[in-house]
Order: C-alpha cells, then structure tokens, then sequence
C-alpha cells in the first residue's frame, strides 16, 4: 500500500507544485490540497475539518510540541507493555494451571 501511495504522489508531484504556485493568497492545505485529496481518494468531495476552528483555545501543535506529545505516548506505550510483562510474569509464578483446568 505505501508504496502505491509513493507512486500516485510522485505522479502528481508536478501538478501538486504547479498548483500551489498558482494559488492566491496564503498558501494553504485546506486551500489546495482537499483537491489532491480528492483525486488521490477518487470521491467527488472531501470535508475537513480543522478542530482548532471548533475550540477557540486550540492551536495547532508546532514540531516541538508535537514530538514532545509522541515521545510521551512512547514512554507510555513502553509502561503499559513493562506492566503487562509484570502481570504475566505474576500470573505464571502464582497460578497453577493444573488447578486451573480441574475447577
């Protein structure tokens, strides 16, 4: 799949640049690139939304903030699999199968 999505990209490479060369005013993903998804997708019409838009406080995450978050869900990811490991290991030394399966 991803390198079917590779390919259809760099096809439309030069038109993706043509485009946004050609557009007025600020440069913007919702403004072009709903067009592109469109195409890629082949369905008529795409509906985004930006969910800054629907809260007012939000704003968009810069790259700092963002790798800030994904290393959080990382060290958490990692807990969640260390604490599994400690259960599995706790359910192994204190319960006996056998007595499991003559219950």
């Amino acid at each position: 799949m991803a390198a079917a999505v590779k390919e259809h990209l760099l096809q439309r490479s030069k038109q993706v640049k043509t485009g946004i060369k050609a557009a007025k005013g600020p440069k913007s993903f919702a403004a072009f690139g709903t067009k592109e998804l469109s195409a890629f997708v082949n369905v008529q019409k795409v509906v985004m939304f930006d969910l800054t838009e629907l809260k007012p406080l939000s704003v968009p995450l810069n790259i700092a903030a963002l790798q800030i978050h994904q290393r959080g869900y990382h060290v958490q990811r990692q807990d969640t699999k260390t604490m599994e490991e400690k259960v599995k290991k706790v359910l192994e030394e204190h319960v006996n199968p056998i007595d499991e399966e003559e219950g």
